[in-house]
């Protein structure tokens, strides 16, 4: 029965996957064959960021131990309501994780198997997040070819997959969704410059910074009462439309 629960959360997965990029290739192309016809003031980006995400506890018995390497891929969308001023969003599929240290033995589960971990375990989270980020985008004029920017706003996101390894047991890249919440919030800060191909048609680079509200992972019997955020920094690499 395990084995099928397993093999069935397999192929939920991969459907997800196809389905999710699937989803993004059908807007892209909408928005390549349709670009001539929106209206004044509406541009839309796709984009690869690369990042760094680290995990930060409010308590003493959990710490840090380490970050961890992603990626973000997604389609940006800007509604300029001034020269200058535009409400940004979009959507993105987002690698993030860390590595939490625990001082006392805990209980975790993984595929669905509750076990007790010993004393001083760290734990590896390798998450990936469907985000919907909201906001401003602030640019200069354009200065030769370059426009200058800076962004803020807020990054709702929803839990599609949580995976992890533990050094001190037989846990490796496991399901762990039941010790990671769903929802995550936190707010974003960025800069950065387009350089113009020509018309509307810009490469962006900039460099953003996300910090967490809510906590990342859930409490159960025999685990510390604490509050983890999911912070990273990110390289914007993207081209505008």
């Amino acid at each position: 029965m395990k084995v099928y629960n397993l093999t069935k959360a397999c192929n939920l997965s991969v459907k997800l996957h196809k389905f999710i990029f699937t989803f993004f290739v059908t807007i892209f192309f909408f928005f390549i064959q349709h670009s001539t016809s929106l209206s004044q003031g509406i541009r839309f980006g796709i984009f690869l960021d690369p990042n760094i995400a680290w995990m930060k506890p409010d308590i003493t018995d959990v710490e840090n131990a380490g970050t961890r390497m992603g990626f973000k891929v997604g389609l940006s969308f800007e509604k300029y309501f001034t020269e200058n001023y535009a409400f940004f969003s979009g959507i993105s599929i987002q690698h993030l994780g860390g590595k939490l240290k625990y001082a006392d033995s805990i209980s975790f589960t993984a595929q669905n198997i509750t076990k007790m971990l010993n004393e001083g375990s760290t734990i590896t989270y390798k998450l990936q997040y469907v985000s919907v980020p909201f906001g401003l985008k602030l640019k200069t004029n354009e200065i030769g070819y370059l426009t200058y920017y800076g962004n803020l706003g807020l990054y709702p996101q929803v839990l599609i997959k949580a995976t992890g390894d533990v050094l001190q047991s037989d846990i490796t890249n496991s399901s762990i969704k039941d010790e990671v919440n769903i929802f995550n919030l936190g707010y974003y800060i960025g800069m950065g410059a387009e350089y113009s191909l020509g018309g509307s048609t810009a490469i962006c680079l900039g460099l953003y910074y996300t910090n967490g509200f809510l906590d990342v992972t859930t409490d159960h019997d025999n685990q510390p009462s604490d509050k983890v955020v999911m912070n990273n920094v990110a390289l914007n690499l993207g081209i505008i439309f």
